[in-house]
């Protein structure tokens, strides 16, 4: 397979209530960091309730200011973040390295864009060198 660039980051998570521009207002507490967000994702969780996700968030100042907005960092879950060509069969691949492999994915999220793709996969801690090793020997 062609080159894959497989790296570990912390994905960052806040709670706000479901309605148009809650989201937003968050995101622009951390605008003045001048912070580049490749990962961004949002979903309803209960009524009234959205989680959302952003990836990365990158040195001290930004850690704070993720803070002082409401987002936190999982202390279970690192994410795998996985760049490369798009391939017909690689979510299968993935999936099915990690499950042979007895590693849960807490999540999955993945997106091709011309050529390209990225995926985000939420591996527990304490697995995630593992899968590290293992995503990168399917890879090559």
């Amino acid at each position: 397979m062609a080159a894959y660039e497989l790296t570990k980051k912390d994905v960052w998570f806040g709670i706000v209530k479901d309605k148009a521009g809650a989201m937003a207002e968050k995101l622009e507490e951390l605008e003045s960091l001048k912070t580049n967000f490749d990962f961004l994702f949002g979903r309803p969780t209960k009524k009234g309730e959205a989680i959302f996700f952003i990836a990365p968030i990158t040195g001290a100042a930004q850690a704070r200011a993720a803070r002082k907005a409401g987002l936190q960092k999982s202390n279970e879950y690192v994410n795998l973040s996985l760049l490369g060509p798009d391939k017909r069969g690689l979510s299968t691949l993935i999936s099915k390295t990690l499950g042979d492999a007895g590693i849960n994915m807490a999540g999955i999220s993945g997106m091709a864009i011309g050529k390209k793709c990225r995926f985000y996969i939420a591996i527990p801690k304490a697995d995630s060198a593992k899968a590290q090793r293992l995503l990168k020997k399917a890879l090559s």
